[in-house]
């Protein structure tokens, strides 16, 4: 049996996972979908936090951690911080950040004309993926030991028809071009941003095969 633990990414909550979460639980593994505390609110280290939290007061291990979008951040900030806890990363049309990134210098990287303090010209780029109030957040930078990272296995989805294909795309792109000893495995779903809704059994299948 293998713990998978199903993060959330931005406006949402971890009932998101629901159909996703039932077809993991039909396989006999647990699942955890904790709910983020409110972005505006929040800092990415405090979610960092929870999720670790969550992991250590469970005494969770062969954890397969799962972050979608912005949760990208925040599955790396928590590898980073139990590696040891972890069996492998799965990063679903999410921010895969640098050392030393931001959400905003990823946002940056794919739209580089885009001025992410023009409230107006951000939701007409990300829809409600960023508003004015999390520019704070998003501003955040995740510092992590790449060494620690590196030798987690990962796997990145691609959802084809996201609305921010044109960032997640290089994010996609730079996992398939990784040496062997970075442990990336890839693939691609004909979804929106929100493959766990679209298409749960495509998606849910794809996780499974990291408990193998």
């Amino acid at each position: 049996m293998s713990n998978y633990v199903l993060v959330h990414g931005w406006n949402s909550t971890g009932e998101v996972w629901n159909k996703v979460s039932s077809l993991l639980q039909q396989h006999k593994h647990q699942v955890f979908c904790p709910t983020l505390s409110d972005i505006a609110k929040s800092t990415l280290q405090d979610h960092i936090s929870e999720v670790s939290h969550l992991i250590m007061s469970e005494k969770l291990k062969n954890v397969i951690l799962v972050g979608h979008s912005y949760a990208g951040l925040v599955i790396t900030g928590v590898a980073n911080k139990l590696p040891e806890e972890l069996s492998h990363l799965v990063y679903v049309d999410a921010a895969l950040p640098e050392n030393g990134q931001s959400l905003l210098d990823i946002l940056k990287a794919g739209k580089s004309s885009l001025n992410l303090l023009d409230a107006t010209k951000a939701q007409e780029y990300l829809g409600n993926y960023l508003v004015a109030e999390h520019i704070k957040l998003s501003s955040n930078h995740l510092t992590f030991d790449v060494e620690k990272i590196k030798k987690i296995p990962k796997t990145y989805v691609l959802c084809t028809a996201s609305s921010v294909f044109n960032i997640t795309k290089l994010i996609f792109d730079k996992a398939n071009k990784a040496s062997k000893d970075e442990n990336w495995t890839t693939y691609k779903l004909n979804s929106s941003h929100r493959a766990m809704v679209d298409c749960p059994d495509e998606l849910a299948d794809i996780l499974l095969t990291s408990a193998l």
